[in-house]
């Protein structure tokens, strides 16, 4: 799933001679992992990038590999069996692998203020995988921002952000690893991890119940990673929240997830709170501010 810009230059020039022809645009995709493509699918999907011509250009060819991953990993049966071929021209039409509902999420801002979060559910997971987002809205000319959150981990989800964003696999296996807390920079993306404690139980920050003194007071341990895209776009930040796995022997005596409701992603609501606001700086500033205000919270 390495799909790095560097990596998918690297084997353009590898395959392509003079411009990439249909031959070698099917060899580059089977060097990035798309096998058993059908050559009458291959070749439609030549004659569209191509837009009937006689070569692929880089930026064709990275389009093309993203979006045929996408289908890949998409496109599933239930016995797990890749329907990418069926997917070329007709992916409205086909059942896909289905995503949980209120774990993915997004939020789009510029100068003139943010929309409304949107939960990525089954109605429109094809739309934000595969479409774009809108350049500019309102009466502002300055390109939107996006703010992408994954609640919890899964894996699926984790991967086809990792094929959209061109994230680095190493900072993807960070996040798998759940690596401690750091501050890299991974291609064309800046990757901060954060490891947390958190109140839990009914006394957290944001219970109104009233302490006696006596409760014991409950930690719970996350990881966050947060994706900021470099300059000079600036322009899409993705966060990945998870309970932390190796709470229970680092901290014992603490509690589960799946034992106390937590404050996971207090962070997160917080953060809407403040885009909701008229006039907010976030709004006015790029994806870099964005970061530092997510660390902040955390």
């Amino acid at each position: 799933f390495d799909l790095t810009p560097e990596r998918v230059r690297k084997v353009y020039d590898t395959v392509a001679r003079n411009g990439m022809n249909a031959a070698e645009l099917g060899e580059g995709l089977r060097v990035c992992g798309i096998v058993d493509f059908k050559e009458s699918k291959l070749q439609q999907v030549f004659d569209k990038v191509s837009m009937q011509g006689l070569t692929v250009t880089p930026d064709e060819f990275e389009a093309v590999l993203s979006r045929l991953k996408l289908a890949q990993l998409l496109f599933v049966d239930a016995d797990g069996h890749s329907h990418l071929n069926d997917a070329v021209g007709n992916a409205e039409a086909l059942s896909f692998r289905s995503h949980k509902n209120h774990v993915l999420s997004y939020l789009d801002y510029n100068d003139s203020g943010a929309r409304q979060p949107v939960q990525v559910t089954d109605r429109n997971l094809l739309q934000f995988y595969f479409g774009h987002r809108a350049t500019t809205w309102s009466t502002s000319d300055d390109r939107l921002v996006r703010w992408v959150h994954l609640s919890s981990l899964e894996p699926t989800m984790l991967m086809s952000l990792t094929v959209k964003y061109s994230l680095h696999p190493l900072a993807v296996e960070d996040v798998l690893e759940q690596c401690p807390t750091k501050i890299a920079r991974y291609g064309i993306h800046y990757v901060v991890a954060i490891e947390q404690l958190c109140l839990a139980g009914p006394f957290n920050e944001c219970s109104q119940t009233t302490r006696s003194g006596r409760e014991k007071v409950q930690v719970v341990g996350h990881h966050l990673t947060i994706f900021c895209s470099g300059p000079p776009a600036l322009d899409t930040v993705i966060t990945v929240s998870q309970t932390d796995r190796s709470f229970a022997l680092d901290w014992p005596g603490g509690v589960s997830k799946e034992n106390t409701p937590t404050q996971n992603d207090l962070w997160a609501t917080k953060l809407r709170q403040r885009f909701c606001k008229g006039r907010s700086r976030i709004c006015e500033r790029r994806a870099d501010y964005l970061t530092y205000q997510i660390v902040d919270l955390c």
